[in-house]
Formats: C-alpha cells, sequence, structure tokens
C-alpha cells in the first residue's frame, strides 16, 4: 500500500486517486484463470458480467492522515458528500 502514496511513485498520483474513489479497478483480474479453470469459452460463453464495489475502509484514512501532516496530500482529502 505504500507504494500508492509515495510522491513520485506514479505520475500526478494516478493510481492512488482511483483508488480513492468508488469502484473496483480490476473486476475482472481473477476471471481469465477461473474461467481456463472452469472451461468457459470453449464451446458456451458468458452473457453477462456483474461487478460490485464497497466502501474505501483503508486508504482513505491513510490519505486523511497524511494530509494532516503534509501540505502535498492535502488535495486526496476526502470530499463531503450528502452523506457526511
Amino acid at each position: 500500500m505504500e507504494l500508492n502514496f509515495g510522491k513520485n511513485t506514479y505520475e500526478g498520483m494516478w493510481r492512488l486517486r482511483e483508488n480513492l474513489r468508488d469502484g473496483n479497478l480490476y473486476a475482472t483480474h481473477g476471471l481469465g484463470p477461473i474461467a481456463q479453470l472452469m472451461n468457459i469459452n470453449h464451446g458456451d460463453q458468458m452473457a453477462y458480467l456483474s461487478s460490485l464495489s464497497s466502501a474505501d475502509f483503508h486508504m482513505g484514512a491513510r490519505a486523511e492522515a497524511l494530509a494532516a501532516e503534509d501540505a502535498f496530500y492535502a488535495p486526496l482529502r476526502a470530499k463531503p458528500t450528502a452523506e457526511t
């Protein structure tokens, strides 16, 4: 996880910004090996795929803590929503 918070690790900290927003970055990441094990796409195929995600429970808190210590991380602070 620390690589995501490195100041020079990713251009514009794109990876961290993507991880802090809602959504699954790699919805089909594990699908290839499972499809091979299940012999999918060898005479049959998937008709659709659903992906679910949950709230961020870890990285947002780390970003908040870093922003309190270092102004560099201030733009990564959570934006207020209608729920907060």
